[in-house]
């Protein structure tokens, strides 16, 4: 993201802000336009279509703070790891306004097939990164499959966000993380080898 045009950064940001104020049936070309102060070809040049513009922005919900996340992470070692990853998950999953804007557009992916496969890409990506802040890239240590637990502990940290997103006076993020980091602790304590 840090990389991008800053035309191309103002379209995303613009439409982050569409889905927030207006849904996804607000998200159109026209609205963006208007609201961007940009022309369509720029939105053409820097996404192609409508599809890449849609990718662009959930890739943008959440880039910037898992690349900051691996680099909180690298020079640390078991339950700091643990804590700081869930600290992490936890911040991203109490930013209410972008996993609205993040299931504002889920029905628009479920029926785009385009949309799906640029999601699962970013899925895979971030099953990947849970496993590279987590480090638990190697396996072969432990003699375990991780990258079902990081499909777990990506959908668990979805479902908390989505459940903050319905009531957060009530259904707050943080005791799920809390115990959420307990259950992980100790997961990677008995995975160790020993």
């Amino acid at each position: 993201m840090d990389g991008l045009h800053p035309t191309a950064r103002l379209i995303i940001d613009t439409a982050r802000s569409i889905l927030v104020d207006d849904g996804f049936q607000g998200l159109t070309l026209s609205n963006l336009v208007e609201r961007a102060q940009v022309n369509n070809s720029s939105i053409k040049y820097h996404f192609g279509d409508k599809a890449g513009l849609v990718a662009a922005v959930i890739d943008s919900l959440i880039h910037d703070d898992c690349i900051d996340l691996i680099q909180e992470t690298r020079q640390l070692e078991g339950e700091q790891r643990v804590h700081a990853y869930v600290r992490g998950v936890l911040r991203m999953a109490q930013h209410l306004a972008a996993y609205k804007s993040f299931y504002e557009v889920i029905p628009e992916v479920l029926r785009e097939p385009s949309l799906r496969e640029r999601m699962a890409v970013m899925y895979e990506w971030y099953f990947e990164w849970t496993m590279q802040v987590l480090d638990l890239e190697d396996s072969t240590a432990s003699g375990r499959e991780w990258k079902p637990v990081a499909r777990l502990l990506v959908a668990i940290t979805d479902g908390i966000a989505l459940q903050a997103l319905m009531d957060p006076t009530t259904l707050s993020p943080d005791p799920p993380h809390s115990e959420l980091e307990r259950l992980l602790t100790l997961l990677l304590e008995t995975a160790q080898p020993s």
